[in-house]
Protein backbone atom coordinates (compact mmCIF):
# COMPACT_ATOMS: atom_id res chain seq x y z
CA UNK A 1 0.00 0.00 0.00
CA UNK A 2 2.92 2.58 1.15
CA UNK A 3 4.43 1.94 -2.49
CA UNK A 4 1.24 3.06 -4.31
CA UNK A 5 1.01 5.96 -2.57
CA UNK A 6 4.96 6.53 -2.86
CA UNK A 7 3.80 6.53 -6.71
CA UNK A 8 0.62 8.42 -6.56
CA UNK A 9 3.20 10.92 -4.99
CA UNK A 10 5.72 10.85 -7.36
CA UNK A 11 3.41 12.51 -10.20
CA UNK A 12 1.74 15.77 -10.12
CA UNK A 13 0.44 15.52 -6.60
CA UNK A 14 4.27 16.24 -5.53
CA UNK A 15 4.77 19.16 -8.40
CA UNK A 16 1.61 20.91 -6.45
CA UNK A 17 3.17 20.18 -3.26
CA UNK A 18 6.05 21.65 -3.61
CA UNK A 19 4.85 24.96 -6.19
CA UNK A 20 2.34 25.29 -3.06
CA UNK A 21 5.26 25.37 -0.22
CA UNK A 22 7.54 27.63 -2.53
CA UNK A 23 4.96 29.91 -3.57
CA UNK A 24 3.37 30.41 -0.01
CA UNK A 25 6.77 30.51 1.57
CA UNK A 26 8.20 33.32 -0.93
CA UNK A 27 4.77 35.22 -0.59
CA UNK A 28 4.63 34.98 3.12
CA UNK A 29 7.91 35.26 4.70
CA UNK A 30 9.69 36.91 1.48
CA UNK A 31 7.34 38.89 0.07
CA UNK A 32 9.12 37.96 -2.83
CA UNK A 33 7.95 36.58 -6.07
CA UNK A 34 8.31 33.61 -7.66
CA UNK A 35 6.80 31.66 -10.52
CA UNK A 36 6.77 28.06 -11.54
CA UNK A 37 8.60 27.46 -14.24
CA UNK A 38 7.56 24.43 -17.16
CA UNK A 39 10.17 21.62 -16.16
CA UNK A 40 9.86 20.54 -19.52
CA UNK A 41 13.08 18.63 -20.51
CA UNK A 42 15.40 19.49 -17.42
CA UNK A 43 17.16 16.58 -16.15
CA UNK A 44 19.58 18.13 -14.04
CA UNK A 45 19.83 20.90 -11.28
CA UNK A 46 21.01 23.99 -12.20
CA UNK A 47 24.10 25.28 -12.02
CA UNK A 48 24.47 26.63 -8.41
CA UNK A 49 26.15 28.43 -6.01
CA UNK A 50 24.44 27.29 -2.68
CA UNK A 51 21.90 24.49 -2.40
CA UNK A 52 20.00 23.50 1.13
CA UNK A 53 18.36 20.11 2.04
CA UNK A 54 16.15 18.68 4.11
CA UNK A 55 15.78 15.10 4.64
CA UNK A 56 12.05 13.27 5.94
CA UNK A 57 12.13 9.77 7.37
CA UNK A 58 8.96 7.40 8.47
CA UNK A 59 6.43 5.38 6.18
CA UNK A 60 8.31 7.83 3.43
CA UNK A 61 11.63 8.78 3.16
CA UNK A 62 13.68 11.46 1.13
CA UNK A 63 15.14 14.09 0.77
CA UNK A 64 14.24 17.60 -0.93
CA UNK A 65 16.88 20.24 -2.17
CA UNK A 66 16.83 24.03 -2.80
CA UNK A 67 19.89 25.00 -5.59
CA UNK A 68 19.75 28.42 -5.58
CA UNK A 69 21.43 30.67 -8.78
CA UNK A 70 23.74 33.03 -8.66
CA UNK A 71 22.35 36.10 -6.32
CA UNK A 72 19.05 34.64 -5.52
CA UNK A 73 20.23 33.09 -2.52
CA UNK A 74 21.82 36.75 -0.79
CA UNK A 75 18.36 38.30 -2.34
CA UNK A 76 16.30 35.44 -0.04
CA UNK A 77 18.73 35.91 2.97
CA UNK A 78 18.72 40.06 2.62
CA UNK A 79 14.39 39.55 2.04
CA UNK A 80 13.97 37.29 4.92
CA UNK A 81 16.78 39.92 7.57
CA UNK A 82 15.76 42.76 5.90
CA UNK A 83 19.06 43.24 5.68
CA UNK A 84 21.51 44.85 2.23
CA UNK A 85 23.51 42.63 0.14
CA UNK A 86 26.65 44.31 1.63
CA UNK A 87 25.36 43.54 5.38
CA UNK A 88 25.15 39.59 4.53
CA UNK A 89 27.99 37.32 5.11
CA UNK A 90 28.00 33.86 4.55
CA UNK A 91 26.73 32.24 7.26
CA UNK A 92 24.05 34.07 7.67
CA UNK A 93 22.98 33.07 4.21
CA UNK A 94 23.68 29.86 5.29
CA UNK A 95 21.34 29.94 8.12
CA UNK A 96 18.78 31.69 5.81
CA UNK A 97 18.61 29.56 3.35
CA UNK A 98 18.21 26.23 6.02
CA UNK A 99 15.48 27.81 7.85
CA UNK A 100 13.76 28.44 4.15
CA UNK A 101 14.49 24.94 2.91
CA UNK A 102 12.91 23.72 6.77
CA UNK A 103 10.20 25.91 6.02
CA UNK A 104 9.74 24.81 2.23
CA UNK A 105 9.76 21.08 3.85
CA UNK A 106 7.99 21.13 6.71
CA UNK A 107 4.81 22.09 4.34
CA UNK A 108 5.42 18.99 2.15
CA UNK A 109 5.57 17.13 5.01
CA UNK A 110 2.38 18.20 6.14
CA UNK A 111 0.63 17.58 3.40
CA UNK A 112 2.81 13.84 3.18
CA UNK A 113 1.18 13.68 6.85
CA UNK A 114 -2.31 14.60 5.53
CA UNK A 115 -1.80 11.64 2.88
CA UNK A 116 -1.15 8.64 5.91
CA UNK A 117 2.57 9.00 4.80
CA UNK A 118 3.81 10.33 8.53
CA UNK A 119 7.33 11.42 8.99
CA UNK A 120 9.97 13.62 10.83
CA UNK A 121 12.49 15.92 9.34
CA UNK A 122 16.09 16.32 9.54
CA UNK A 123 18.59 19.06 10.50
CA UNK A 124 19.28 20.96 7.14
CA UNK A 125 22.28 20.98 5.48
CA UNK A 126 23.56 23.38 3.26
CA UNK A 127 26.18 23.04 0.37
CA UNK A 128 28.39 25.32 -1.34
CA UNK A 129 30.06 25.41 -4.72
CA UNK A 130 29.39 24.39 -8.58
CA UNK A 131 28.64 21.16 -10.37
CA UNK A 132 26.88 19.79 -7.48
CA UNK A 133 24.81 17.12 -8.88
CA UNK A 134 23.04 14.36 -6.36
CA UNK A 135 22.18 10.88 -7.67
CA UNK A 136 20.09 8.48 -5.92
CA UNK A 137 19.56 4.78 -5.86
CA UNK A 138 18.14 2.34 -8.25
CA UNK A 139 14.80 2.85 -6.38
CA UNK A 140 14.86 6.69 -5.77
CA UNK A 141 12.58 8.30 -7.59
CA UNK A 142 13.25 11.81 -8.47
CA UNK A 143 11.44 15.33 -9.40
CA UNK A 144 12.66 18.49 -10.69
CA UNK A 145 10.75 21.49 -10.16
CA UNK A 146 11.88 24.43 -11.29
CA UNK A 147 11.27 28.24 -10.22
CA UNK A 148 11.99 31.87 -11.57
CA UNK A 149 12.39 35.29 -9.18
CA UNK A 150 13.29 38.02 -11.62
CA UNK A 151 16.31 36.47 -13.61
CA UNK A 152 17.51 34.14 -11.28
CA UNK A 153 16.40 30.45 -11.24
CA UNK A 154 15.65 28.36 -8.55
CA UNK A 155 15.39 24.30 -8.79
CA UNK A 156 14.01 22.09 -6.04
CA UNK A 157 14.72 18.20 -6.80
CA UNK A 158 13.18 15.79 -4.69
CA UNK A 159 14.39 12.57 -4.50
CA UNK A 160 11.89 10.06 -2.30
CA UNK A 161 12.25 6.14 -1.46
CA UNK A 162 9.19 4.15 0.00
CA UNK A 163 10.34 1.93 3.39
CA UNK A 164 7.15 -0.62 3.53
CA UNK A 165 8.13 -1.74 6.55
CA UNK A 166 9.22 0.98 8.48
CA UNK A 167 6.59 1.34 11.21
CA UNK A 168 8.07 4.52 12.57
CA UNK A 169 5.27 7.68 12.70
CA UNK A 170 6.40 9.71 14.83
CA UNK A 171 5.95 13.50 13.07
Amino acid sequence: MIADQTADIMTEEMDEMVQGAVAEVFSVMLNMPIEHEPTGTLDTPIECSVASSVGFLGKINGVIYLYFEGKLAENVCGGLLGMTEDELDPEMVNDTLGEISNMVVGQIKSCLCDRGLECRLTIPSILRGSGLKVDGTSDTKRRLISFKSGDQQMVVEVLVKSEDNNEQTES
